[in-house]
């Protein structure tokens, strides 16, 4: 499932990344790697996506986090 479809509150461990070259390296720079373990703060289904890594709040547009595959934690 991606990123999009998780509730807010759920925690997830991200899976992989669905893109190409430029979401990868995107992604990667905000810190968000294989096995990364995240909280999702907010996911009204509209708008972005914020979650939490490490206690720092990261806010993710809907495109991007539509590549994020995740599994529940």
């Amino acid at each position: 499932m991606t990123l999009t479809e998780i509730d807010t509150g759920t925690t997830v461990k991200l899976l992989s990344v669905c893109g190409g070259g430029n979401v990868c390296s995107r992604i990667n720079r905000m810190g968000l790697t294989t096995d990364s373990i995240l909280k999702v703060v907010r996911n009204d289904k509209s708008g972005p996506v914020i979650i939490e890594q490490d206690g720092c709040r990261i806010v993710i547009g809907r495109g991007i986090a539509s590549r994020i595959n995740v599994q529940y934690a």
